[in-house]
């Protein structure tokens, strides 16, 4: 009789384990659109602190604005500092309300 060459027609025995083997998963990538979200997050919250000190400067120039109203301005003519500050209240109310996320459409 022939012997049985060991590597022809051997049947393999697998040990299998009682704990099957994990999938070994990749770092995700994040999506477009958590990344667009955190773009989007990040740039709301950059808004809402320049709105927040702009509010701050606002309220300065008010109290500053109320001081210069009741000071003696010395010469009839000259520059009325109220004004000027009241002018630039004007402006800073006007950026603190473009910069509101309900006018942008952010919400």
């Amino acid at each position: 009789m022939a012997e049985r060459n060991s590597t022809s027609r051997a049947r393999s025995v697998r040990k299998t384990s009682a704990v099957p083997k994990q999938k070994q998963t990749r770092a995700r990538r994040p999506s477009a659109t958590s990344k667009s979200r955190a773009a989007q997050l990040s740039l709301r919250n950059s808004i809402e602190a320049a709105r927040a000190q702009l509010m701050r400067a606002n309220a300065i120039l008010g109290c500053v604005a109320f001081a210069f109203m009741y000071t003696d301005q010395g010469e009839e003519g000259g520059i009325d500092y109220a004004d000027a500050v009241g002018v630039g209240r004007r402006l800073v109310t006007e950026t603190i309300d473009a910069l509101d996320s309900v006018t942008l459409g952010l919400r």
